[in-house]
């Protein structure tokens, strides 16, 4: 992104709206569509007074990752993240999640800032999502 284009899109983010107490005015988004979805998932998550929401809202609300998810299907900001149950049974101590599909299709960084997401959200370490290395 050239300087031309960096200073249009911090014009683009200023003087945006006050949604439900949240001030959006020092938030900064790499494009509109990037601030237009967060308020779409804050909006449909409920997210305005839980920070750990907002903070995937925000960070699932790049249209790099935005456009990927069926969010008609996901019960919240990350609940797209994980695939199916590997494991004999719902209680199989050794069983994990696997990542979704949609993991795999996003670049290197925007992985680790997913998986980095996940952590603060629950708390656990993605990697500790994965069965361990035979």
């Amino acid at each position: 992104m050239d300087m031309k284009d960096q200073m249009k899109t911090e014009k683009e983010q200023s003087g945006q709206p006050i949604k439900r107490g949240m001030k959006l005015g020092n938030v900064w988004f790499a494009s509109k569509e990037h601030g237009e979805n967060f308020i779409q998932l804050i909006e449909r998550f409920n997210a305005y007074k839980n920070p750990e929401y907002a903070a995937a809202c925000y960070v699932v609300s790049h249209p790099e990752i935005y456009y990927r998810v069926n969010w008609s299907e996901s019960d919240g900001p990350i609940g797209w993240y994980w695939g199916e149950w590997i494991g004999e049974d719902d209680n199989d101590e050794n069983g994990y999640h696997s990542e979704s599909e949609i993991v795999g299709q996003l670049s290197s960084a925007y992985r680790g800032l997913i998986q980095s997401t996940v952590e603060l959200y629950t708390g656990v370490v993605p990697a500790k999502l994965t069965p361990p290395a035979k």
